[in-house]
């Protein structure tokens, strides 16, 4: 898989995101086939959905899933696209950190710790 598959898969299984990224007309042509803007915009999503709703919610469980997948892409340019263009805007808020924390698993989740620490993100827990 390539950073721009990872694109597509995005827009597949997050119709939600898809469908923002759409109507709000931010990101110009150039900017929708870079992954990085994209899977930073995703964060940006993510960030602002996490605190309306529950973690059960459909699109946020769809969402960690589908991160969780791609932080464990035998692929290290997936791997890096979804570190440094989504889960380091999560560290932006308490709610997300929590929601990351909770619904990430494996390499996706130790990516999170790892950015964590390297940030010296204080996330109110010891």
């Amino acid at each position: 898989m390539t950073p721009h598959d990872a694109i597509d898969a995005l827009m597949r299984e997050i119709p939600e995101f898809a469908a923002r990224l759409n109507a709000d007309k931010i990101l110009s042509r150039e900017e929708r086939i870079d992954p990085y803007i994209v899977f930073g915009e995703f964060g940006a999503f993510l960030r602002s959905v996490v605190p309306q709703r529950s973690l059960d919610d459909p699109t946020i469980l769809a969402s960690f899933r589908f991160l969780t997948v791609l932080g464990g892409s035998e692929y290290p340019e997936v791997r890096d696209l979804v570190a440094a263009g989504t889960l380091e805007v999560l560290l932006d808020t308490a709610e997300t950190i929590r929601a990351a924390r909770q619904l990430l698993y494996g390499r996706a989740l130790d990516s999170f710790e790892e950015l964590i620490q390297n940030w010296g993100v204080d996330t109110g827990h010891p």
